[in-house]
């Protein structure tokens, strides 16, 4: 059996999006933001998204739905952004 380990410093923070099932009605989003304090996972569909953040052994957990219009990938990142520094500003 191998294994690797790797460990890397987080310099600017940054988001990443995948789709799935493009362009059918069961479309979702997965995606997560990494800054220095951790990684906020979320998950969104049409009119649902659901951010998670473990911060201090809590998961911490933000769900929004019935929005007028779907977000888009960059306001999906913001969002997550800002839900993350907001837990780590209230320690």
């Amino acid at each position: 059996m191998k294994s690797f380990y790797r460990s890397s410093k987080v310099g600017k923070p940054y988001g990443n999006i995948s789709v799935f099932n493009r362009g059918t009605q069961l479309e979702y989003k997965k995606g997560k933001y990494i800054f220095r304090e951790g990684v906020v996972t979320f998950y969104a569909e049409n009119r649902y998204a659901v951010f998670e953040f473990v911060y201090g052994g809590i998961i911490h957990s933000l769900t929004l739905s019935e929005f007028k219009k779907p977000f888009t990938d960059r306001q999906l990142i913001i969002r997550a952004g800002k839900f993350g520094r907001t837990i780590s500003m209230r320690r």
